[in-house]
């Protein structure tokens, strides 16, 4: 039995609230016993294998090797160093880059690891890791040259960029902001950058896996400051995956903190980056 003053304090009004909270109560405590378990990680649990969907066409992050006829690339080991990782075995699933977020839909896969760039558009229908790579557009200068360390420094420099490219469109925007900007516009992200080496230009707007290659193969130039443009590469997962995806997140952090990404940078691109992920 309620007593008098408990009576008086359980006005109609407090009831009614109180009552609310209860089954507010109840229904968290049912969600909580009774939600269901990420599917996805515990099918891959009980395979004791995750699958990967990557496209094999893009070097150097997933490519066939000519001599041996396996895949390999950034992309590859990264999925393998993933599994070990997770105490896991690695299946490769093969897809063409268009067809990549079908088969994740179609459960061919659990995972699509393959140089695909955030997009927020899909975000309701897949999750996405953090980044393991920045594939955006970065300033490229010559590698004794300290003068320029910024979009800011770009004032008053030539700078070489790949006609129609998404650095050609931000040395436009820079120009139109800056004012004293010279565009020298070439026909590949290559002459751009041989450009800079030789002295034509004072600096190049090109994306980061052409800078990096050409740092590798032709040395002499070098990447500076934050990225102009910033294109994060991530893996993607069923958007119900939250649990898998906390795995492949768990992992990814792991190998930034050890220094494993700039290991497999400096393998695929003969050159370690100073900025790899945004």
């Amino acid at each position: 039995m309620l007593t008098a003053s408990l009576r008086r304090w359980l006005t109609p009004k407090r009831a009614a609230v109180l009552a609310m909270a209860l089954v507010l109560l109840s229904g968290i405590l049912y969600w909580v016993l009774h939600r269901s378990p990420d599917e996805a990680w515990l099918e891959v649990l009980k395979r004791g294998a995750l699958i990967v969907c990557l496209d094999p066409s893009y070097p150097p992050f997933e490519y066939e090797d000519e001599a041996t006829g396996k895949l390999t690339g950034f992309d590859v080991e990264l999925a393998y160093a993933i599994g070990d990782y997770l105490g896991l075995g690695i299946e490769i699933a093969t897809v063409g880059f268009d067809g990549l977020y079908d088969a994740l839909k179609a459960r061919r896969c659990d995972v699509v690891i393959s140089a695909i760039p955030y997009d927020p558009l899909l975000t309701q229908d897949v999750a996405y890791s953090v980044a393991y790579f920045d594939a955006g557009v970065f300033i490229v200068v010559r590698e004794e040259d300290d003068s320029i360390g910024g979009v800011e420094d770009l004032r008053g420099k030539t700078v070489a960029v790949e006609w129609g490219s998404t650095g050609d469109v931000e040395a436009r925007r820079l120009q139109n902001r800056l004012g004293d900007i010279t565009i020298k516009p070439y026909q590949s992200p290559e002459e751009a950058l041989q450009a800079v080496k030789s002295g034509e230009a004072d600096a190049a707007l090109a994306d980061a896996i052409s800078a990096y290659q050409f740092m590798g193969r032709e040395g002499g130039v070098k990447t500076v400051g934050d990225p102009v443009v910033s294109s994060p590469y991530v893996a993607a997962v069923n958007i119900k995956g939250r649990a898998l995806l906390a795995k492949v997140d768990e992992a990814l952090l792991h190998f930034r903190k050890t220094g494993y990404l700039y290991d497999l940078a400096e393998k695929y691109f003969g050159v370690r980056p100073e900025h790899l992920w945004p």
